[in-house]
């Protein structure tokens, strides 16, 4: 990867290179700062969201 790097850098394309079809760059972030808690109050989780009723149980198990 750091010889198609170099030789990317040096203004060679990836077909010639005989490697995919897509360019090289650098990694460019965009994400935004977290503000934790904005959500607050909007999200309901009901009591038994972690029960698994039997018969989806048996379905996997049987298949």
């Amino acid at each position: 990867m750091k010889q198609v790097r170099n030789k990317r850098e040096a203004g060679a394309e990836l077909a010639q290179l005989g490697g995919p079809s897509r360019d090289v760059v650098a990694h460019q972030s965009n994400s935004k700062e977290r503000r934790p808690g904005r959500l607050k109050g909007q999200i309901r989780v009901v009591k038994d969201f972690d029960r698994t009723p039997l018969d989806v149980i048996e379905g996997f198990e049987s298949a």
